[in-house]
């Protein structure tokens, strides 16, 4: 009952498309100077502020898998990386799923999710293989149908198994450069585990679950 190469390899596709279609601009990408005329009292040597993240949101849900219903929560948030003299460097977003009704965290894993970067967020890994809902996609490599697209129990989905934390890699998806980060803080083998590094300690200190099991995917 498994998805069939093609199948998998035109869900990919669909959905690295689905991103460039929808994703904003990287936040490294330089933007238009305003004129002087638009604010005339503004200074000119005036330091643009960055605007702090917005709050974390938590929401309920439940999901089957081979037939047993499982509640679990989902939050949508950020985690905000720093450089060693603790400047905000970026910030991170991510998606998690953790399993309600679990009262020893010692023995419940946690698993993280991140596509190879620079240039992927967790969009196709998210929606499309191991979350607890997927996008249906035509069979065969058919024609998907336009928006809004039709979401279901993945049979696929691993939180049975574990709970699971999808994350954006600096600038992808919702993972913004912060501060005076530039794209070549970030755009590397080295620093990009750095940067997945720096959000797993910080995920695993904020939520607790350092005694966790853990696995990166």
């Amino acid at each position: 009952k498994g998805m069939s190469s093609r199948e998998f390899l035109f869900a990919a596709i669909f959905f690295s498309c689905l991103v460039v279609a929808t994703s904003p601009a990287r936040a490294d990408t330089p933007s238009p100077a305003p004129s002087a005329s638009a604010n005339p009292s503004a200074s000119p040597t005036a330091t643009p502020v960055e605007p702090p993240p917005p709050a974390d949101v938590s929401t309920h849900h439940t999901t089957v898998l081979d037939g047993r219903t499982i509640p679990y929560t989902a939050t949508a948030g950020t985690i905000t990386l720093h450089d060693d003299e603790g400047e905000a460097t970026a910030s991170m977003f991510y998606v998690a799923y953790t399993q309600d009704g679990i009262a020893d965290l010692t023995h419940r894993p946690v698993t993280f999710f991140y596509n190879g970067g620079p240039g992927s967020s967790t969009i196709w890994l998210h929606m499309g293989s191991f979350g607890p809902k997927r996008v249906i996609v035509a069979g065969n490599a058919g024609a998907t149908h336009g928006p809004p697209y039709p979401l279901v129990d993945n049979e696929y989905g691993l939180l049975d198994k574990s709970d699971l934390v999808f994350i954006d890699a600096p600038a992808t998806g919702f993972s913004r450069l912060v501060g005076k980060s530039k794209g070549k803080d970030f755009f590397g083998i080295d620093k990009d585990a750095a940067a997945f590094g720096q959000f797993i300690q910080r995920y695993l200190t904020a939520n607790k679950r350092w005694n966790s099991p853990k696995f990166l995917f």
